[in-house]
């Protein structure tokens, strides 16, 4: 059997969020909303260091959506722990965190996005390709990509 896929992931792959930076900005902006003195330089330190991308000879298993948020939050809850917040602060602001970082609001899809997933759609839904892409790809119709994060 032959299986033909185009896996990808959407920050800075697909979009990228305003100013280029979202994860310190968003576990900083929900910290604030529970204490005033968050150690910034610490929390960015542990956060930095623990991006999955930093070390990608690890494995790390996200097999569903549920795991992949759990990891996340984790994550950011340990930074914001470095920062300087009480375990249940952490916890809240990792959970408001990811969900600013998901939102598809706080991402600016570039310009050439919708047309590239349309391409790699365009033969699976039949459709006939109407203009070429680089590389020799051919797309269909561009309309709005479906938001791979909602359900």
């Amino acid at each position: 059997m032959t299986l033909r896929a185009v896996v990808y992931d959407f920050h800075r792959t697909l979009a990228l969020p305003p100013g280029g930076t979202i994860w310190r900005r968003a576990l900083l902006e929900a910290l604030a909303e529970h204490r005033e003195d968050t150690d910034g330089e610490a929390l960015g330190r542990v956060l930095n260091a623990s991006f999955p991308w930093e070390t990608p000879e690890e494995r790390r298993e996200h097999g569903s959506q549920a795991a992949a948020r759990a990891y996340f939050e984790q994550l950011l809850g340990a930074a914001a722990i470095a920062g300087g917040a009480t375990p249940a602060e952490a916890q809240a602001a990792a959970a408001a965190a990811y969900a600013s970082i998901i939102a598809l609001d706080n991402h600016v899809l570039y310009p050439e996005t919708r047309e590239v997933l349309n391409a790699v759609r365009a033969p699976e839904r039949g459709e006939t390709a109407s203009r070429d892409l680089r590389g020799g790809h051919r797309c269909g119709r561009v309309r709005r990509a479906r938001d791979p994060l909602r359900r």
